[in-house]
């Protein structure tokens, strides 16, 4: 007797519809799936957009429904990464914007088993390239973070390259870096309809403007008592100055 799908197609395609209103990469259909087949009762699916040298990602929670017994989409988080910009400056003799073109030219993804144990001579140097450059830029990395000026840099670097990767939990000052350069937010799905990915991205850029701004708001209000003190020091010394030009003057 032939045995029935686990799996109800039906439900799947609805599922798969709603994600592509949505507006998510054709890869999440698999992913869902695969999850489906899996028999997963809940699960969530990571995906990450990008929108100019902005980084969102997206957790897409799935839960099968207790009453109905039907998988169901009701919501999704997304994490919007400002873009982590480096300028140009050298600090404890490290140029920092070359380590930044040397640490985005390593695959930091790699794997450690991507290369059989075969292929690695210690002896040869040529066997482990990425080994020796991965070398340099952390002995760079320390000798930058070896003071308070350059352990920002640094910090900043392992952030803009390790994030969302097992070296993430070695990044120091993390939650303060995830602070500066994220902005998080829940959208609910009711009945497959929802806020997309790019209206969520556009929103997220739109919350994150208007952060800016009261932050810049708040440094001028904080600026205005020692702007106002240095300009009664000014007009003090200018009406000195003109009072005794006048008695220069008075005096002639």
């Amino acid at each position: 007797m032939p045995r029935n799908h686990l799996v109800n197609f039906y439900e799947i395609s609805t599922l798969i519809e709603a994600l592509s209103l949505l507006g998510f990469p054709v890869a999440t259909n698999r992913t869902l799936f695969f999850n489906v087949c899996l028999g997963q009762k809940s699960f969530v699916i990571g995906e990450h957009m990008r929108f100019g040298r902005d980084t969102v990602n997206y957790q897409i929670y799935f839960k099968e429904d207790t009453a109905s017994k039907r998988l169901t989409c009701s919501y999704y988080d997304t994490t919007l990464r400002k873009a982590v910009a480096v300028s140009s400056s050298i600090v404890n003799g490290i140029d920092v914007m070359d380590l930044e073109k040397r640490m985005g030219e390593i695959d930091w993804k790699l794997p450690v088993d991507h290369y059989s144990l075969n292929e690695l001579d210690i002896a040869d140097k040529n066997t482990w390239k990425q080994e020796a450059a991965v070398e340099a830029v952390t002995r760079d990395l320390e000798v930058l973070g070896s003071t308070a000026e350059g352990a920002g840099l640094a910090n900043m670097l392992k952030y803009k390259f390790w994030t969302d990767l097992t070296l993430q939990g070695i990044i120091p000052e993390l939650p303060a870096l995830k602070s500066r350069y994220e902005l998080s937010q829940r959208f609910y799905i009711i009945n497959g309809d929802g806020i997309t990915a790019s209206e969520a991205y556009r929103f997220l850029n739109n919350r994150w403007t208007e952060r800016s701004i009261h932050a810049n708001n708040r440094l001028l209000r904080k600026k205005e008592p020692e702007q106002r003190k240095i300009k009664a020091v000014t007009k003090g010394t200018s009406d000195r100055t003109r009072n005794r030009h006048s008695k220069e003057i008075v005096g002639k």
